[in-house]
């Protein structure tokens, strides 16, 4: 990623902070209702307490997108885990277009090409690594 877009993504993740758990909520609903079976790997789970894991997670890598080399056991493990919950490799597909509607809904318009591929990128290189994790535990 260029340092460009390292500061895209930080700065349109900043309208996600300032929105609180009221943007992590409108994720989760609209991951529910892009894939419905990704709502039941949380039947069982307490969202309050997923949405601060949500927010502490991923908050840590759009702030350490510029040297996610640094953190990619981190993402792996992470990967791995998701894989033993059910997670599916279709799910992050859908979380990926959850992600960036809810940053959409956060900035109050729909991200300019620039910051898309920004994000797409962000997102790309944090999920290489968590689908490998994911691949050595099936």
């Amino acid at each position: 990623m260029t340092p460009e877009q390292v500061e895209q993504v930080n700065q349109s993740w900043q309208s996600i902070v300032l929105m609180g758990d009221a943007a992590i909520q409108m994720f989760y609903r609209r991951l529910f209702s892009i894939d419905a079976s990704a709502h039941a790997l949380f039947a069982e789970t307490d969202m309050v307490e997923q949405r601060m894991k949500f927010m502490e997670t991923f908050g840590l890598m759009v702030q350490n997108i510029g040297d996610l080399d640094a953190h990619e056991p981190m993402l792996e493990e992470l990967g791995r885990r998701h894989a033993s919950v059910g997670v599916e490799d279709h799910h992050y597909a859908a979380v990926h277009q959850a992600l960036i509607s809810t940053i959409e809904s956060g900035l109050g318009h729909v991200l300019d090409r620039d910051a898309r591929l920004a994000w797409d990128a962000a997102y790309q290189r944090m999920t290489e690594a968590m689908r490998r994790g994911a691949a050595s535990v099936q």
